[in-house]
């Protein structure tokens, strides 16, 4: 997913943005698609996701799956073809995600990436932030 996108939460884990990880440990539905839920992402894995009362699981390797998080639905494939399948699925599918879109919202708004802008050293966001905007203009 683009990182620019207002719906994108960037990296989850130790190494990701706090607002992601909030995210999912207010979620009710947790779909993840090449993840492995190693201890980097999932920390303390019997407390990951813990509102989640449905854990998708789309990898293309078996083995990872179920392998650290127990998931409720799974499917091994190519991300790609299995999204396009889901989304064929739910074509009479209606739900308002008004509110859980409002939530992640104040979730950026309240845990912000920021980095000291003066700094003469290199800042992990910065470098983010310069690739996310030279992605914008010639894609990767």
């Amino acid at each position: 997913m683009d990182t620019t996108h207002e719906l994108s939460l960037k990296m989850l884990g130790m190494h990701g943005t706090a607002y992601a990880n909030y995210a999912v440990e207010d979620c009710d539905f947790l779909i993840a698609i090449g993840s492995r839920f190693d201890d980097r992402v999932a920390g303390k894995v019997q407390e990951f996701a813990p509102k989640a009362r449905f854990i998708a699981h789309i990898d293309i390797d078996a083995a990872e799956i179920g392998k650290v998080k127990v998931v409720t639905w799974a499917h091994v494939g190519d991300a790609k073809t299995a999204l396009r399948d889901l989304l064929q699925g739910r074509k009479n599918f209606k739900k308002d995600y008004s509110r859980w879109l409002s939530h992640v919202q104040a979730l950026k708004r309240k845990h912000i990436m920021n980095y000291d802008r003066e700094s003469q050293l290199i800042q992990p966001y910065h470098v983010i932030e310069c690739l996310n905007e030279i992605s914008a203009v010639r894609p990767l």
